[in-house]
């Protein structure tokens, strides 16, 4: 007849506090019969349905009451009513456990500690986290209680192992913000690096990197690296062409890719990260903790699958059985232990080595989250507070799975939301390579504006595989000159040589006149080029001079041999934080699936106020002598110190030299009478 209202008050009339299996059988007909009115009353059916729920619980029919605590659960989600959506989500979340329902209570516990738990009182998020992991215990406790042993004692990372863990959502991971930083890349602002770890250590921990850079500047940064790394191969070509040119580099050669050493949010992931045996790999993870209390992990690492194939073989064989437990493929380590405090995110850098070769991907990460202390105000404990026992020593697991750039060429593209592919996780690791470090000797932190130091460079080939062809490419505002081989003599003070005086036949003097092509010395750039004349290492837009040869014993440098090279860094015009980048490209010898290495070596320093020099050049009224030149100009330069501070602590300048660069003018100093 349709009286679907009256039935349900006539049935709520009929429940009574005697028996609760049939009052919650009367709440629960009363909830439906709210639901299929010609206007369906929502929030009546959920709110009858949550007492039903209730009184399915109080009759232990935990079934049905998880049957009813799920469908009023449905209404009650994304309306807002966080407290009410909390309570449901917590009792939920038990009862789900209790009935072996793992994957719903984990999404009802992941719910109640999710980034909209900042709402929530600390004290009542350390309760939640107590509840979720004792229930976790208890599960794994009735379902298999030898494979929770083993899972929970074993500090394997391999996937057949890990996938016995339980899935965890905290700390959150951003799979964005991946890094994936392969052996080559030496950067000073990092705590440590791979270029600078031997592949034959085994250390216990890694330390997480400073921060990320901003999003332009590291596509900037990235985009020059490409470009250094192309001018060494368009180098590499013109050198063996002996037809060549004066200033002509040659093409790209054909088939020429990229020894990408990044990846990152920033950067082109549709292809295979390469790497060789032996080398380790870092990855660098954010984790962020949406807690309003701390958490505290240990035996941190990386959870990994391995296709141990032959990766000359095209064919797709994704399909094949991955490594088994206990096999010594991958070398994992393992970050002791760190604490994420509340509403913080901490990048964290971890690392494995393959000793074998194949398709290396890249999983997640496996943790154990231990005891936790309650929340304090002003260092005591909170009032009727007391230290809550957790069940410390659970072991979890967390994927990663970042996403590639969105799709947006068709119309079904458009219509949808999809991604294209991202395989910055999925390694492909070759037979052993040759690999190169860099050692810089008394490297400075800090130098004057137009300061020049200089430094001795230790190159030492780290791989399995002897390399040649090394060369040193300089970026376009290069702060850096290298030299040849260090065979040399004892310095002579830094001064520039200069040229005796003569008088050609037009009458000009070249009387103090710089010698440019000093070969001990260096000779940087001015900041136009157009400025230069034959006498200088650079001939227009000629790029021959960001390349230098690196002369190596016998034309390679086999595994763990090493050489010495000279180098000068000088400061920047401007004060601030100056990088000086390098990139080392360099042939494998031999045939192997990588025509070329290279190392990318970054160094930060920084550059404070030294001296302002401003010239002036005028007409001189002085006599003119016979034999001299008939223009004679008078320069003034002057010639002031801007380093600030305390005077006993300013570095003070003494003048030593001053050279006129001209063929034209020579410089003759003015005694006073």
């Amino acid at each position: 007849r349709g009286l679907y209202k009256e039935a349900a008050t006539a049935l709520i009339r009929m429940t009574s506090d005697e028996t609760d299996l049939a009052a919650a059988l009367l709440t629960e007909q009363a909830a439906i019969c709210y639901l299929r009115l010609p206007s369906p009353m929502v929030r009546k059916y959920a709110m009858h349905m949550l007492l039903a729920g209730h009184r399915f619980k109080k009759a232990f029919q935990r079934q049905h009451a998880l049957r009813a605590y799920t469908l009023a659960l449905q209404v009650y989600q994304t309306k807002g009513w966080w407290v009410a959506e909390d309570h449901m989500n917590f009792i939920v979340g038990r009862l789900a456990m209790d009935l072996h329902e793992l994957t719903l209570g984990h999404d009802s516990f992941h719910q109640l500690l999710s980034h909209r738990s900042r709402l929530v009182a600390a004290s009542q998020q350390l309760l939640y986290l107590q509840e979720f992991l004792l229930a976790v215990k208890r599960f794994l406790i009735k379902s298999d209680k030898k494979a929770m042993e083993e899972s929970q004692n074993s500090l394997s990372s391999c996937v057949d192992v890990a996938n016995l863990l339980p899935l965890a959502r905290f700390p959150r991971i951003d799979a964005q913000l991946t890094r994936v930083i392969l052996p080559g890349v030496a950067d000073s602002t990092k705590l440590m690096t791979t270029a600078d770890v031997d592949p034959s250590e085994n250390d216990d921990a890694m330390p997480a990197a400073e921060g990320h850079a901003a999003d332009d500047e590291e596509g900037k940064r990235e985009e020059l690296w490409l470009c250094m790394e192309e001018l060494g191969a368009r180098f590499t070509v013109a050198a063996s062409d002996s037809s060549a040119r004066n200033g002509y580099l040659g093409a790209t050669p054909a088939g020429f890719v990229w020894d990408v050493r990044l990846f990152g949010p920033h950067t082109e992931n549709s292809q295979h990260p390469r790497c060789a045996l032996g080398e380790r790999v870092m990855v660098e993870i954010v984790l962020s903790n949406d807690l309003q209390i701390p958490l505290t992990l240990t035996n941190i690492s990386l959870m990994w699958r391995l296709f141990p194939v032959s990766l000359a073989d095209t064919t797709d064989k994704a399909d094949t059985k991955p490594e088994i437990e206990g096999s010594e493929s991958v070398e994992c380590n393992s970050i002791p232990m760190i604490t994420l405090e509340p509403q913080a995110r901490q990048p964290v850098c971890l690392s494995l080595t393959p000793q074998q070769e194949g398709k290396l991907h890249v999983v997640g990460i496996v943790y154990t989250i231990v005891e936790s202390a309650p929340p304090r105000e002003g260092g005591r404990a909170r009032s009727g507070t007391q230290r809550l026992s957790l069940a410390s020593g659970l072991r979890f697991r967390q994927e990663i799975e970042p996403k590639g750039p969105r799709l947006n060429q068709t119309k079904d593209h458009r219509c949808s939301v999809m991604y294209g592919p991202d395989r910055r996780l999925q390694l492909a690791v070759y037979p052993p390579m040759p690999l190169l470090r860099m050692q810089f000797d008394a490297m400075p932190t800090a130098l004057l504006c137009g300061e020049v130091h200089h430094c001795i460079v230790k190159l030492t080939n780290v791989g399995r595989v002897a390399l040649r062809r090394l060369r040193a490419v300089c970026p376009e505002n290069q702060q850096i000159v290298w030299g040849a081989v260090k065979k040399r003599v004892a310095a002579r003070n830094g001064i520039y040589s200069t040229v005796g005086q003569s008088t050609p036949a037009n009458g000009s003097s070249t009387s103090q006149s710089c010698e440019l092509r000093d070969k001990v010395w260096p000779c940087f750039p001015l900041a136009s080029s157009s400025a230069f004349t034959g006498s200088s290492p650079l001939v227009g837009e000629d790029l021959r001079a960001r390349v230098c040869d690196i002369d190596l014993p016998g034309e390679r440098l086999e595994p763990g041999g090493s050489v010495e090279v000279d180098c000068w860094i000088r400061g920047s015009a401007l004060p601030g934080l100056q990088s000086i980048d390098t990139l080392m490209y360099f042939d494998v010898a031999g045939e192997t699936a990588f025509t070329h290495r290279v190392l990318r070596h970054t160094n930060q320093i920084n550059v404070g106020e030294s001296i302002r020099i401003a010239g002036r050049a005028r007409q001189s009224v002085a006599t003119q002598t016979a034999g001299r030149d008939r223009n004679p100009l008078l320069v003034s330069v002057d010639v002031e110190n801007l380093s600030q501070g305390d005077a006993s602590e300013s570095p003070k300048f003494n003048i030593k030299q001053i050279v006129g660069v001209s063929s034209q003018f020579g410089l003759t100093s003015l005694q006073e009478d």
